[in-house]
């Protein structure tokens, strides 16, 4: 049966977000602003881009609303949103220099944590 996303909604504080998901509903409260949150089917994981300050990570949550995962913007790289890309459902977009600034398309492996190279971003 294919899950079924009914509703998302980032609530004027910036720090707490609600969903419904298979006709259940659950919440975050962050800390810090929630720019972003993606459910990802591919995942079965809520992806939840945040800010603090001037640093920028990524939560992966459950439909429950239970932490998964933690992933930290990569050293020399900066997180700037996340979306759909032709070979994932949700992947990040990261501003990172190598002779310049580009952009780049990163897949999220849930396990490890790692953000995984899947192409430059246009």
């Amino acid at each position: 049966m294919a899950t079924k996303l009914c509703a998302m909604k980032i609530f004027n504080n910036h720090n707490t977000a609600e969903w419904n998901i298979d006709n259940e509903t659950a919440s975050i409260q962050e800390p810090y602003n929630i720019h972003q949150v993606l459910y990802s089917n591919e995942l079965g994981l809520l992806v939840v881009l945040i800010s603090e300050e001037r640093l920028r990570y990524i939560n992966l949550y459950s439909k429950q609303g239970r932490l998964i995962k933690n992933i930290q913007e990569p050293e020399h790289m900066t997180l700037n949103c996340i979306g759909s890309h032709i070979k994932h459902d949700v992947a990040v977009l990261v501003k990172t220099y190598e002779q310049g600034w580009v952009d780049w398309w990163y897949s999220i492996n849930p396990i490890s944590g790692q953000l995984e190279s899947i192409g430059e971003g246009r």
